[in-house]
Order: C-alpha cells, then sequence, then structure tokens
C-alpha cells in the first residue's frame, strides 16, 4: 500500500513524485547522507529536496503505520502551518509512504528548496562580525515562542539564515518534531537547549 499526498500547487509534479520510491536512489544530487538521506533535484523547472526518512525503528514501523503520523507526513503538515503563519521554510511539496507487512516500509518528504545557509555559519565567525546576526536569530526564537511554535530539534542546522546586506532572514528545516502550543516563559528557554 502506498500513500501519496501532493500538494495542489504542485501537482503539476504528481506522476513524478509516484515515481520517488522506485528512483530515489539514482536521482538528483546528495546533500546529505546519513540518518537519513537527502537529495536535490530538479523537475520541470522546480529545485526540489527530498528527504528519505531510512532510520526507522522496528517498534516505530508500527506506531507510524497504526497510531502516529509518519515523519514525513508531519513535516509536510507542520511546514504548512509554519507557511500559514508567515514563518519562512520550505515550501511544502508532497509526502510518500510505503507500506508493506502492516508496517511503515518507506517515507519520503519532498520540499522545494531553500537557498540559505545554515545559521552554524554566522555563529562560528567573531563576536564582531555575529553581533548584528545574534540579535536578529535571538528575536526570530522569541517571535517563534510568541507563536506557540516549539521546534523539537531547534539547532544551528535546521535553522537556515540569508542576509541580504540590510537584514537577516530566518527559515525553518526539520520539522516533523515541531509542537504548537501556548507559550511560557519556561518551554521557550527549554526549546533553545539543543543550540
Amino acid at each position: 500500500k502506498t500513500k501519496i499526498y501532493v500538494n495542489p500547487a504542485f501537482s503539476h509534479l504528481t506522476e513524478y513524485i509516484g515515481q520517488i520510491p522506485s528512483n530515489f536512489w539514482t536521482t538528483g544530487e546528495v546533500l546529505h547522507n546519513g540518518r537519513n538521506e537527502v537529495r536535490k533535484v530538479v523537475v520541470q523547472g522546480e529545485t526540489l529536496v527530498i528527504k528519505y526518512f531510512k532510520k526507522i525503528t522496528w517498534a516505530n514501523r508500527l506506531i507510524f503505520a497504526t497510531v502516529r503520523k509518519s515523519k514525513a507526513q508531519r513535516s509536510f503538515e507542520n511546514s504548512r502551518h509554519l507557511v500559514r503563519n508567515g514563518i519562512t521554510t520550505p515550501s511544502p511539496v508532497a509526502f510518500v509512504d510505503i507500506y508493506k507487512n502492516g508496517l511503515l516500509y518507506r517515507s519520503f518528504y519532498i520540499s522545494t528548496f531553500l537557498d540559505f545557509k545554515p545559521v552554524r555559519e554566522f555563529l562560528n565567525s567573531s563576536l564582531t562580525e555575529a553581533e548584528s546576526g545574534l540579535k536578529a536569530f535571538s528575536q526570530f526564537s522569541y517571535n517563534l515562542h510568541r507563536l506557540g511554535i516549539f521546534h523539537g530539534d531547534y539547532n544551528v542546522n535546521n535553522v537556515l539564515y540569508q542576509f541580504n546586506g540590510k537584514e537577516y532572514q530566518f527559515a525553518l528545516i526539520d520539522n516533523n518534531r515541531i509542537r504548537f502550543r501556548t507559550y511560557t516563559k519556561r518551554r521557550g528557554i527549554k526549546n533553545l537547549r539543543r543550540l
């Protein structure tokens, strides 16, 4: 059984998305290959990122097939929620979940490609160089929390930035563990611990 959901705004890519489970390993450019594999592809003029959640425990294969949404589906839905709240994130394109013998077998999340850099880059520079970026990043983090958005893996690789010479713009990726909850100062501080 295969579950495919495509964002209506990207319906022209439906045929390609349906082929991802069989073509993933021979297409595009590898951006990351660790616990998950991430590839960048260009399809019909759209630059996409495909994330394959490859290390899923046996227990999670059962849980994601029965009681919880898959990481791919949560990535899609959480990203859509961020966009609706004015938070920059790569546009959610689709997710594909494949089930075998009643378990989640393979799972893919597809988004647009965002040409931003990880926050880690400006945090590694001297304080004098990084000061304005740090202030902007602090404000961004505060605004997220006030909106009730708590990224479950808020670290220097999952927050991206772009600087246009005047101001910083930030974006979130790896959104499957985001929680939408009422703001408290304690929750906000706790959410920063992975930084």
